[in-house]
């Protein structure tokens, strides 16, 4: 499904020509405190539809689910007009090589403060990359992402979650049995 991007995120298309390259994307948190930035360096492998470096800062929100507190730097598949926050499960079914391919990436975000930081790499055909392919490191600077070689595999999503949980709204109980749904993973956004 095409559409603009829900407020708190932001995207800024890679150049996916050979090469290495580097990225910025800084996007100022709600509440008016120093903004979050998200800087990528990577080389490219191949040229394609795209990818984009996404920034998330404020309340993250998905159907049916109350919005919670995050804070997200992502590289993303995402040809130019489409919705870059669902998961193209067709498209991605062959992999990801449409969009382009990644020989190396080292994801950086800055100003991640008080959040509990989930690093995520998705490739394919195996789906998530092995710990022992991946670099995370928490400095003083902030969290940073290493896939320093993909070893046969493709890259489809490499991301930096932060998830504050302290800053979260008040939840009313659970009314357990309730009437959850389940998407089709065609629609299924990359955050939770």
């Amino acid at each position: 499904v095409a559409g603009p991007l829900p407020d708190p995120w932001s995207t800024k298309p890679l150049d996916m020509s050979a090469g290495n390259h580097s990225a910025e994307l800084c996007y100022q948190r709600l509440g008016g405190r120093s903004p979050l930035c998200c800087r990528l360096e990577y080389e490219s492998a191949a040229d394609g539809d795209g990818y984009v470096l996404a920034a998330l800062s404020g309340q993250d929100a998905e159907a049916g689910v109350e919005p919670w507190a995050a804070e997200a730097c992502a590289v993303l598949p995402c040809a130019r007009g489409d919705d870059c926050l669902r998961y193209r499960a067709a498209a991605l079914a062959q992999g990801p090589a449409r969009f382009g391919r990644f020989a190396s990436l080292r994801l950086r975000a800055s100003s991640v403060a008080n959040m509990t930081v989930y690093p995520v790499a998705i490739a394919w055909p195996q789906r998530l990359l092995p710990a022992a392919d991946l670099v995370f490191e928490e400095g003083p600077d902030g969290p940073s992402l290493e896939v320093r070689q993909l070893c046969g595999q493709q890259l489809i999503s490499l991301e930096l979650y932060g998830r504050a949980f302290g800053r979260d709204s008040p939840q009313p109980a659970c009314a357990c049995g309730g009437n959850a749904s389940v998407r089709p993973d065609a629609e299924r956004r990359y955050t939770r």
